[in-house]
């Protein structure tokens, strides 16, 4: 049976808390503990991956955050919570998630501007679904303390951004 064939995706404003668990249960003891001593903001929306089923394979949250730019107020698309169960990694379902977000009614209503946070090391994979490194200074609220950390991109596609430094008005998404 191919994947493809049977794939459903879905922009929603609520994700089931048993649809999330069954996401993400098993990350813990697979990923680093990169980004867990920040606080970050959750996604409003979701675009959901189905594989013929009832549960969701795969996951990408956004939100309309606003963001300080050097002196000006700048409205963004934040992206974060980009999940695929396991058995179905390798099959590019990110991309189609990202497409479909990208080009969406909602999103492109939103802001011209995504905006993600990934480690370092992911960089090169966000790059390949269209995103670049903001070269800038960063800094961002974190548990009511101005944070810049060193450990994460800050990385856009669409509309760039000034080559200026950003301050997040909430953690990090």
């Amino acid at each position: 049976m191919d994947l493809l064939m049977n794939l459903r995706t879905q922009i929603t404003e609520e994700i089931d808390e048993s649809h999330w668990r069954y996401l993400t249960g098993w990350r813990d003891p697979v990923f680093p503990i990169e980004g867990r001593p920040f606080e970050w903001s959750p996604s409003r929306w979701h675009v959901l991956a189905f594989a013929g089923g009832e549960l969701p394979v795969a996951h990408i949250g956004f939100g309309i955050f606003e963001i300080l730019a050097g002196q000006a107020s700048v409205k963004v698309i934040g992206v974060g919570g980009v999940v695929v169960r396991p058995e179905f990694q390798g099959r590019h379902l990110p991309e189609l998630l990202f497409a479909e977000m990208h080009h969406s009614e909602l999103a492109l209503g939103l802001a011209p501007t995504f905006t993600l946070f990934c480690p370092h090391r992911l960089a090169g994979y966000y790059q390949r679904h269209g995103y670049s490194c903001f070269n800038s200074k960063v800094v961002f609220p974190n548990r009511g303390k101005l944070t810049q950390s060193s450990d994460f991109c800050f990385m856009w596609h669409g509309e760039p951004l000034a080559d200026v430094p950003v301050t997040l008005q909430c953690p990090p998404w």
